[in-house]
């Protein structure tokens, strides 16, 4: 169900404390050629939850059709960085 094979993780370093982010990228044969579906994933640990976004890069794969999902995942992960040292920044104003 899960895509599973080759795993891209990113560490984000905020304050101390390390968040994950990680990609999974599963490759399965389809009529058309070779499909690829991934799986986006974030450890929120203030929750303890984790969140994640599945998505199928049709067949058949393209090189430029990965980079995309990998352009789009190192993007999630800078806007992610920038929302945490955000938080670090409003949190250091009000208490100091």
């Amino acid at each position: 169900k899960y895509a599973s094979g080759v795993e891209l993780y990113l560490p984000i370093v905020s304050g101390g404390t390390t968040y994950g982010l990680s990609m999974t990228f599963g490759f399965f044969l389809t009529d058309n050629g070779y499909s690829v579906r991934t799986r986006k994933s974030s450890y929120d640990h203030t929750r303890d939850r984790i969140y994640s976004h599945e998505g199928v890069v049709e067949a058949p794969v393209t090189a430029e059709g990965l980079q995309k999902e990998i352009r789009g995942f190192i993007r999630d992960r800078n806007f992610a960085i920038k929302m945490l040292e955000d938080k670090a920044r409003r949190w250091e104003r009000f208490y100091g």
